[in-house]
């Protein structure tokens, strides 16, 4: 067997989400425009971004801390 369990292990472990924080000035567009997937939309990933961190505005505080879908 090529790879053994530690392979498999890794293929179906959760991969922890990256973050950013807010800073002065950011906006929701400003950050999906920086970490959207190539060939999506960008208001998809700002509804994935929403959704993920429980926004239920486009507010952003300074110093907030978003996950990243």
């Amino acid at each position: 067997m090529i790879g053994g369990e530690k392979d498999a292990f890794a293929a179906s472990s959760p991969t922890a989400n990256q973050s950013v924080e807010i800073v002065m000035g950011d906006t929701l567009w400003s950050i999906a425009g920086q970490h959207v997937h190539k060939g999506q939309d960008v208001r998809e990933y700002i509804n994935e971004l929403k959704k993920l961190n429980g926004l239920k505005s486009n507010i952003l505080q300074e110093g907030q801390v978003l996950l990243l879908p």
